[in-house]
């Protein structure tokens, strides 16, 4: 973590003489529309364009409870109406924390800090209604609706802003024996209040000892937390319930060229938020498709000639706490922009858009990987899987459609073959393998199939044993040969069964939905299944032998199977999942005709 608050620092030490605008949220929002209520009057005023200066958003400590400094609140009138009590403590709460900054003697003399004195609870409630009815600012770009307490038309706090300056630059000088980690001063002991670098959840008992854990000293301590609002405020992206920053590191010792990266990004996050595309370089891809994530995307084409590399962070606020999820380091912009652009050859996305539909045929990762943090740690951590790993979401992909149990349902094997489930087919099973090869992805390149080029003289058992040469994940594994011939069989079977009754049903087909998962040990009971399916079919139509198709592979899985069954080597059930419904898949594909029931068939 030492590196992480380095980069805060240093990040902290270009913007430190910009303090007031980063420790200042209204400073975070394009449009505010501000409700002056005037403590003396009582009256309500709007204000739409109220200097940000004036209207200060501090928060007083770290404390989830602790409030604002001023009683200048963001809300949206709907959230009154459900708990007008909470609404009306905040208020109260920031009030008493301003009435703090001053001694009894300063509030006498201050008639407005007097008259802030006297409010309680009852003093808005024959205000509340008027209050929960304001209009909110639903403007498109970054909107805040703020509720403030006023004077005169102008908001308490634009008369107290040294109050403020005094607020964000006080730390207290913390002198412990050791030496800054940052400038190996000496003193240590300050809080930086991130959960990497603080200890604020020590029980009482061993809160004396909590200054000897912080190696860090007053004004370290403060550049790390300006480090990490400019980050946070300037250069982070909603993420699925967390955040992610982008922060950009140098070789360069030039301050100047590490702000106007920094300078670039801030840019990039309020064009990739606005819906009015303002900048050149940045519109050009602006309303591009989506591969990872729209504001890494940018990010990256906006670094596209600058070097350096990004720290990639995935955190959560969780009241006090600012807790570290996931830190992807040394990403080069050119490295993100090169996998969206393979995710774009392969269409993959790394997430799916509820509202954007499926019209372009994507597949989404998060199909393979439930977690969201995975996704992004194999796009861009260059983290190397097993094949084992790879094969495993495979099958569960085949099975159940997604790794998500939420939205699983089992697979029935006559749609599989004939293309029902487009998002788990072996075709996108494929899409999926050539985007991890070509990123690199896993430990070693797996190439399933070489491509398949049949030539129109080709007749059907030449077909079949083209195909079933090309496959090269099968390789020289009888178990993987037999179960990609019983894939083929049992397609084959299927469609002549349907043929028979005239597309109306297959009891094959029923009893392989329900013989549960295809593994090395009911192999042998598939294939007496066929053998059984094949013998009533003959009877009912009176062939004394079945279709030739069904007679070649059969004769073509024989040797394979006897092998497998004699083999006592293990071989993952996974693999062997998808050796057959790649048979199946590939059989409908390349070999399955129109009138599957006659004897050419």
């Amino acid at each position: 973590m030492g590196d992480i608050t380095k980069v805060f620092s240093e990040i902290g030490s270009i913007y430190v003489n910009d303090e007031a605008k980063i420790k200042n949220k209204a400073f975070e929002y394009k449009s505010i529309t501000t409700y002056l209520f005037d403590i003396d009057s009582r009256d309500i005023e709007v204000n739409l364009n109220l200097s940000k200066d004036d209207l200060i958003i501090c928060r007083f400590g770290v404390g989830a409870n602790s409030g604002n400094l001023f009683p200048n609140n963001i809300f949206k009138p709907n959230d009154i109406k459900k708990d007008s009590k909470k609404f009306i403590k905040s208020i109260l709460t920031a009030i008493k924390n301003l009435l703090s900054k001053f001694d009894n003697e300063e509030i006498k003399k201050d008639e407005r800090l007097l008259i802030l004195q006297n409010i309680d609870e009852n003093y808005f409630s024959d205000k509340i209604d008027e209050i929960s009815n304001l209009e909110e600012n639903k403007s498109k770009d970054k909107p805040a609706t703020c509720f403030s307490l006023a004077y005169q038309n102008r908001p308490i706090s634009a008369y107290y802003k040294q109050v403020f300056l005094d607020h964000i630059s006080s730390g207290g000088e913390v002198k412990e024996n050791g030496y800054d980690i940052l400038t190996n001063k000496f003193g240590i002991g300050a809080d930086a209040n991130l959960a990497f670098c603080s200890s604020n959840e020590l029980p009482d008992k061993m809160k004396w000892i909590k200054s000897r854990l912080l190696p860090l000293n007053s004004d370290s301590a403060k550049l790390i937390k300006m480090g990490y609002e400019v980050m946070d405020k300037n250069l982070s992206y909603n993420f699925y319930g967390l955040k992610m920053a982008l922060i950009p590191t140098t070789l360069s010792k030039d301050d100047d060229f590490l702000k106007d990266a920094l300078e670039i990004l801030k840019k990039v996050q309020i064009e990739s938020s606005s819906e009015i595309k303002k900048e050149k370089n940045i519109s050009e891809i602006a309303n591009a498709e989506v591969y990872i994530h729209r504001g890494l995307e940018l990010s990256a084409f906006s670094q596209k000639k600058l070097p350096v590399l990004n720290t990639i962070l995935f955190y959560e606020k969780s009241n006090a706490a600012v807790n570290l999820h996931l830190i992807i380091d040394d990403v080069l912009p050119s490295f993100i922009t090169h996998v969206s652009e393979q995710m774009n050859v392969s269409r993959v996305k790394a997430f799916r858009d509820k509202d954007s539909g499926n019209k372009d045929n994507f597949i989404y990762l998060q199909r393979l990987f439930e977690d969201r943090l995975e996704i992004m740690s194999i796009l861009l951590a260059r983290v190397k899987l097993d094949n084992d790993v790879i094969f495993d979401k495979f099958a569960q992909l085949i099975y159940y459609g997604s790794t998500n149990k939420s939205y699983a349902y089992l697979v029935s094997w006559d749609k599989y073959f004939n293309g029902y489930y487009v998002e788990r087919s072996i075709d996108a099973i494929k899409r999926y393998m050539e985007l991890f090869n070509t990123i690199k992805t896993t430990k070693e390149e797996i190439i399933l199939q070489k491509e398949i080029k049949l030539e129109e003289k080709m007749d059907k058992k030449q077909k079949i044993d083209y195909i079933f040469e090309s496959t090269e994940f099968l390789k020289e594994n009888n178990t993987l040969k037999s179960a990609y011939l019983l894939g083929m069989l049992s397609a084959n079977l299927i469609n002549w069964q349907l043929a028979i009754n005239n597309n109306g049903s297959s009891s094959y087909a029923k009893w392989l939905n329900n013989c549960g998962r295809i593994s090395k040990e009911n192999l042998d009971k598939i294939y007496q299944k066929s053998e059984e399916t094949i013998r009533k079919l003959c009877s009912l139509t009176g062939q004394a032998n079945p279709i030739s198709t069904i007679t070649y592979i059969n004769d073509k899985l024989m040797p394979f199977l006897a092998d497998s069954l004699a083999d006592k080597s293990i071989v993952k059930s996974s693999y062997i999942a998808l050796a057959f419904a790649m048979g199946g898949s590939d059989f409908n594909k390349y070999i399955k005709t129109k009138k599957e029931g006659e004897e050419n068939a």
